[in-house]
């Protein structure tokens, strides 16, 4: 887990201070900005783009992502993935139209530099062959000991005896001194309409052509990857990507005879199934025949492609693996190109060429393939000189972090939208953000649709143009109870009279918006995983504007609605106020009763030892985990059993080309954390949680552990819902967005993002009470350790 702070904890800092907007409603004391209209007011004035160049930019951004994490060339260093998108960007901002998006898709896949990466050419005259594909193969004889056998693999399935075509079978090669086979196809064929080649046919033409004789083995290496790599140095890593390679087919000869002894020649074309490659590559690795591809030299399929069908109608080709001999050699180049094949006569050029070859007696060398490289990761951070970034760079920065969530998010089915309609969405949002303001409104606005409290908005500046706006608050801080928000603190400030309030003044409006039209004006630009939360956080919002500004307050005090105007003139290392049980508790307490209490916020490593000691002997332990704990739950939890227990369900993405074909693979993906017992005398007591919204992420995480451990009574309201690694991606103009990246389940699979821990009591405090000074969350617990309700 990656233990890091709470958002809460730093809201009065640097994170409220990239709030911004220029959408002012004003009040009869101070023009506030409020972000809620801006971007709006923004994207209508900005340059219009039809709802088929959004498209367009939105299937550049999908197909960017393909490449980048599936396609081996990328992946293999001789290319720096940004600019893949950046070029292709450059060209669709000039010209978005039909024409311009296929220029732009073409420039993509050039700057990839994998000819098996391509435009798929609807036009494209099919492959002329020597015989239909709808009909039986055909042997023809070119010369007196000549065979020449026109094998389309569609032809398999017009075949209902072999043997009444004269030639075709192995057994009557026996007077032939060489052999020409022509497998190509037209066009590409259909899902498994070539499977009675694939299965029938060629094994039976590996065994004659191979004999007894041992061919290597094929392996496949592809990318993958266990989690999403940081793109910031400074993260911790608990996630790698690269290639992995695997074993895809050992096609070792199985015939009882010696191979053919036989020159041999077979024919093939970009459109052969990717089956029917691997066995040629090992015949000719083997010296058992020439290789003569109809295409360009360098165009020869080298790996399984995926194809995507973007707007437009245009289809894109895209490798995602790549292929190798055993013994690290490199597969075998074809001994002939022929661009295009036009002359089917057996007397024309084509077949005299290949012929020729047969008597060739020139061998391949095989070398070793280069070493794979580290997983090329996208580095937006390196674009951080100015707070505006181009247009291109601002779609490179959405681009990379909607792809990031597309395939390393474990929660992005727990949205209430659809992720896939964010990009569409989004693309004229950036745009149109074309001033420092905008452009940080639309990365917190992106942020927020995670619906995620781990969330992040981090920047490497010190203070950004946004302080300017969201820069101050009043000496006064704000906090939701029972759906209601008061004012829960003050600070002393003699530079204003703060006399008419007091902590416990219940706030109605703030400069002439009501709380629901405040909340309204924030809702979209902080991330935050469920209402809870919400209201957590945007209490800290509620009153921020330009230093030394006014705000205005209508406030109620029992049965008396009265107003207050204060100047916004620091920024307040204000809290949660009467809120906060936290500070008036010590780390330890023995309460009345023979109960122990235990403030897992203030309780370190070097003293849990001691603090499990001096409670082992009590009735009950209350760990109080409204706060954030300081990685004390893995030392506490194994001495509260006396066996192994399941506490917790690790789901790390394990992302590989099977997604792009609607699937994942599953084998690595899901693990568990187990509670493994001390070997001392358990606790014997009853264990009671504490949690309330300001419960996150490791918070969240060591209740789990306890649950786990033991039967423990969980007392409190929703938890933040942020729970697993906070993972980090990075946005040119020095800015980055985390996710919670790890998948954090329940051992019963019950998830705990958004939703947040399992509570057993629900209990919230009231207004009443905390004016009273009282722990109501405490109290509840006693409670129940004496009554058992």
């Amino acid at each position: 887990m990656n233990h890091v702070s709470l958002f809460r904890s730093t809201i009065n800092t640097a994170a409220i201070a990239i709030l911004l907007s220029t959408s002012t409603i004003v009040s009869a004391q101070s023009p506030v900005l409020y972000p809620k209209k801006y971007l709006q007011k923004k994207v209508s004035a900005g340059q219009q783009r039809s709802a088929a160049e959004v498209r367009r930019f939105t299937d550049l951004g999908r197909l960017w992502g393909v490449l980048h994490y599936f396609n081996p060339k990328v992946n293999s260093g001789t290319v720096v993935t940004d600019s893949i998108a950046l070029q292709a960007l450059r060209l669709m901002l000039t010209d978005a139209s039909a024409k311009g998006f296929r220029n732009a898709v073409a420039q993509m896949l050039t700057t990839a530099g994998d000819p098996d990466s391509r435009l798929v050419e609807h036009t494209t005259s099919p492959s002329l062959l020597f015989s239909p594909e709808n009909a039986a193969p055909k042997v023809f004889t070119p010369a007196s000991d000549i065979l020449f056998i026109s094998f389309p693999p569609l032809s398999a399935n017009q075949l209902e005896d072999p043997s009444s075509i004269h030639g075709l079978m192995p057994a009557q090669w026996t007077n032939a001194k060489g052999i020409v086979i022509d497998i190509r196809s037209s066009k590409t064929a259909e899902p498994y309409s070539e499977a009675g080649f694939i299965y029938d046919v060629m094994p039976q033409l590996l065994g004659a052509l191979a004999g007894n004789k041992q061919l290597p083995a094929v392996f496949e290496k592809r990318i993958i990857h266990n989690g999403f790599v940081s793109q910031s140095s400074n993260a911790p890593n608990i996630y790698n990507s690269g290639f992995q390679t695997t074993a895809a087919g050992n096609y070792s000869g199985k015939g009882n005879n010696a191979p053919i002894g036989k020159p041999v020649a077979i024919i093939y074309n970009r459109y052969t199934d990717i089956e029917i490659l691997k066995q040629l590559w090992v015949l000719r690795s083997a010296g058992l025949c020439k290789l003569i591809f109809e295409g360009a030299a360098g165009s020869e399929p080298r790996g399984s492609t995926e194809r995507l069908m973007l707007t437009d109608d245009l289809a894109v080709q895209v490798r995602i693996n790549e292929f190798q001999l055993s013994g690290n050699q490199a597969l075998p180049s074809p001994d002939l190109f022929i661009d295009r094949i036009t002359d089917t006569s057996m007397k024309g050029s084509f077949v005299q060429q290949a012929i020729t070859l047969l008597t060739d007696k020139k061998e391949q060398t095989l070398k070793a393939p280069a070493a794979a490289a580290d997983f090329i990761a996208p580095k937006p951070a390196r674009y951080a000189d100015t707070l505006v970034p181009s247009a291109e760079l601002r779609l490179f920065g959405l681009y990379n972090f909607w792809n990031a969530i597309q395939y390393f998010s474990p929660y992005k089915h727990e949205l209430d939208h659809s992720w896939d309609s964010v990009l569409h969405r989004y693309i004229p949002v950036f745009l149109n953000a074309n001033d420092s303001l905008s452009y940080m409104l639309a990365i917190r606005a992106l942020a927020s649709e995670t619906q995620d409290c781990h969330g992040f908005i981090g920047t490497i500046r010190a203070a950004t143009p946004a302080r300017k706006f969201y820069g101050a608050w009043p000496p006064i801080q704000m906090g939701y109870v029972r759906g209601k928000v008061y004012i829960t603190e003050m600070v002393k400030d003699s530079s204003q009279d703060l006399s008419q309030i007091q902590p416990g003044d219940e706030v109605i409006s703030i400069d002439g918006l009501s709380i629901k039209e405040q909340e309204a004006q924030w809702r979209a630009y902080i991330p935050t995983s469920n209402e809870n939360t919400y209201q957590r956080d945007v209490a800290n919002y509620l009153t921020v504007g330009p230093l030394n500004s006014a705000t205005t307050i209508s406030l109620r005090r029992g049965q008396r609605n009265f107003t207050v105007k204060l100047n916004r003139n620091g920024r307040w290392p204000l809290g949660r106020g009467f809120a906060d049980f936290n500070k008036k508790h010590s780390t330890t307490e023995l309460l009345p009763g023979n109960i122990g209490y235990i403030n897992m916020g203030n309780l370190r490593p070097a003293t849990v030892d001691s603090a499990m000691r001096a409670f082992a002997g009590t009735r009950a332990m209350i760990m109080d985990i409204r706060n954030y704990p300081q990685g004390t739950a893995w030392s506490i939890a194994p001495g509260l059993t006396d066996s192994v227990r399941t506490a917790v369900i690790f789901d790390k993405p394990f992302v590989d080309y099977n997604y792009l074909r609607g699937g994942e693979d599953k084998s690595t993906l899901k693990s568990a954390f187990t509670v493994m017992p001390s070997g001392k005398t358990p606790y014997k007591g009853k264990l009671i949680i504490l949690c309330d919204r300001t419960t996150q992420s490791q918070a969240e995480y060591s209740i789990m552990m306890f649950q786990g451990a033991i039967k423990s009574t969980v007392i409190g309201n929703q938890t933040a819902g942020a729970d697993g690694n906070v993972t980090e991606v990075t946005l040119p103009g020095g800015y980055s967005i985390s996710f919670s990246g790890l998948g954090i389940y329940y051992p019963d699979g019950t998830p705990t993002q958004r939703r947040g821990i399992k509570i057993d009591i629900q209990a919230q405090p009231t207004i009443g009470g905390l004016m009273a000074g009282k722990d109501e969350l405490l109290d509840r617990a006693v409670l129940f350790i004496n009554t058992g309700k």
